[in-house]
């Protein structure tokens, strides 16, 4: 399968999975407020950080050996043993402070908590397997099943008419919906349960012990302004951070999931001294910005619109919100940058990056955050991505033959430039005239309408764009 294909199956099922998450956070929102979601966020950042002490980057390891092709049953068997045993650190370390972390929390959330670290650990580690055999457009239907199947779930447990439980609800049904879909992925990714040696275990930990890093860099990114706001600003801002944090998120599917596809491909040709690593690492960075940066002119000129489909409260998080979209735009270049190192076989390198983002981040976090409240949260997540895709990209540039795909993304910039006059301009004529007052399909039309003018410009613009298009949708190829 082409990798782009891989790459739009991956993208069309997160999609899907993140509008059924789209319209679950809004009756979430608007059943429950802004505090509940406040609560939430905070004891799912700490599930994150206990997943993370969980698997400390054996999930990494267990891709990148899985995907060079040699013994990868026995890598992965030994992978989930030690994820197991981290597992049952994490979640020990939980339950014996399980009366601080229900104070921190603001509510009875502890035991929860620990049952989506188990979950989620789980659900990690067999995702790996998937892709370490280069199956991504398996792992691409299983992982936005698993968001779908976590939000209707929560749906049916916060539902007043069926069991109306609130907070809890949102939890349980997290776990039991990713859990439902584990058990699938566990039945398709089939590896034959062979004994590892030593060496197996210990070439794991060689790739992990730089790797690690990478998933402490990405909890940082996503969730150290929420942990630090947990001890300076209200619940009821800290739900409002987190809906613009949720929306942001949508913006960064398709990179995400290019780079997912990626990494196997990149690691392969690497390990196979092939000429391709560096044509695909170019790729990943032509298209990177392909949703970011529309998403960020968009997101921009619509901040206050999109967020008063939450409700009223929601509204306050206008700033917020295009800073954040500034941040992932930032950070997902970045991203594609580390994950070219890690592909070449360099985590050594993306130790180093990974250490100075998460330096910066913490730090300005707390000292933006004590100045300025939860707006500092959002200027630190910003200024550290800035940092972090500034030192990447000297890596690449220094390691290879790597060249920047400026006219790609000068075009991509044209045509979001373009889609920005565009819808503000129908913003401007709705606010002027009335003709539709209704907010949720004033915003429904100028993106749709924004969205299908940036890629008709572009497909105008960039014969790359073309020629890509038709090689990876069907009927063009």
């Amino acid at each position: 399968m082409r990798i782009g294909q891989t790459s739009v199956i991956y993208f069309l099922g997160k999609v899907t999975a993140s509008v059924v998450g789209f319209l679950a956070t809004i009756y979430f929102a608007r059943v429950l407020g802004a505090e509940v979601l406040g609560f939430y966020a905070v004891a799912i950042a700490v599930a994150g950080w206990l997943k993370l002490g969980g698997s400390m980057g054996v999930s990494s390891a267990v891709q990148k050996r899985m995907s060079e092709g040699d013994d990868p049953d026995r890598y992965f068997v030994a992978g989930a043993l030690m994820v197991a045993a981290f597992a049952a650190v994490a979640v020990s370390v939980l339950l014996l402070f399980r009366d601080q972390v229900n104070a921190y929390v603001g509510a009875e959330a502890a035991l929860l908590v620990a049952l989506l670290v188990t979950v989620q650990l789980l659900f990690a580690i067999v995702g790996a397997g998937l892709k370490g055999q280069r199956r991504v457009h398996v792992y691409g239907v299983l992982k936005p099943l698993k968001e779908a199947s976590q939000s209707l779930t929560q749906v049916a447990l916060v539902v007043p008419v069926l069991f109306g439980l609130g907070l809890t609800g949102l939890l349980a049904g997290k776990a039991i919906g990713a859990f439902l879909v584990t058990l699938l992925a566990i039945a398709v990714l089939g590896v034959s349960f062979k004994r590892p040696t030593l060496e197996h275990f210990k070439s794991l930990l060689d790739f992990a012990k730089y790797s690690w890093l990478g998933s402490v860099e990405s909890r940082t990114f996503k969730e150290a302004d929420i942990v630090i706001m947990g001890f300076f600003v209200s619940s009821a801002l800290i739900g409002v951070y987190s809906i613009a944090w949720s929306l942001t998120m949508f913006l960064t599917l398709f990179g995400s999931s290019v780079r997912t596809t990626l990494f196997p491909e990149i690691s392969n040709a690497a390990s196979t001294k092939g000429k391709d690593a560096i044509s695909l690492i170019e790729d990943g960075i032509s298209y990177q910005g392909l949703i970011l940066i529309p998403g960020f002119v968009g997101g921009t000129i619509l901040s206050e619109q999109i967020l008063q489909i939450y409700g009223d409260e929601f509204v306050q998080g206008t700033a917020v919100l295009w800073i954040l979209i500034l941040a992932v735009l930032l950070k997902g270049y970045q991203s594609q940058f580390l994950t070219a190192l890690n592909g070449l076989d360099r985590p050594d390198i993306s130790f180093y990056i990974y250490t100075a983002f998460i330096l910066s981040n913490l730090i300005l976090n707390v000292t933006l955050i004590y100045l300025f409240g939860w707006v500092g949260a959002a200027i630190a997540t910003a200024l550290s991505a800035g940092v972090g895709l500034s030192l990447s990209y000297i890596a690449v540039k220094r390691l290879s033959s790597f060249k920047t795909p400026t006219e790609m993304i000068a075009k991509q910039l044209t045509s979001a430039l373009l889609m920005g006059i565009f819808v503000y301009a129908g913003l401007y004529i709705e606010q002027t005239f009335g003709l539709i007052e209704y907010n949720a399909i004033t915003v429904g039309i100028l993106v749709f309408s924004g969205a299908l003018l940036y890629f008709v410009l572009l497909f105008v613009l960039s014969e790359e764009f073309r020629r890509t298009t038709r090689r990876n949708l069907p009927g063009f190829g």
